[in-house]
């Protein structure tokens, strides 16, 4: 699944989620989950299943398409 995520405020960088910046957001690969609430998002990666947090999202998308929300199968 590709999911591109772009952030009000510019995520601090993290070299194990593998994300590539596209105009001020981030297009992740490989995510094992997304969600949030009072504590923001939170990403787990895939591959090193570390997670990121706390990040306000102005808007996303998939495959091109904007989503409201991202469900894992």
């Amino acid at each position: 699944t590709e999911l591109c995520i772009t952030f009000k405020e510019f995520p601090p960088q993290h070299p194990s989620w593998h994300g590539t910046s596209t105009e001020g957001g981030f297009k992740w690969r490989n995510l094992e989950m997304v969600r949030w609430g009072d504590q923001g998002i939170r990403i787990r990666s895939k591959r090193t299943k570390s997670y990121g947090s706390g990040f306000t999202i102005d808007r996303m998308e998939s495959r091109g398409k904007p989503i409201e929300r991202y469900e894992v199968d």
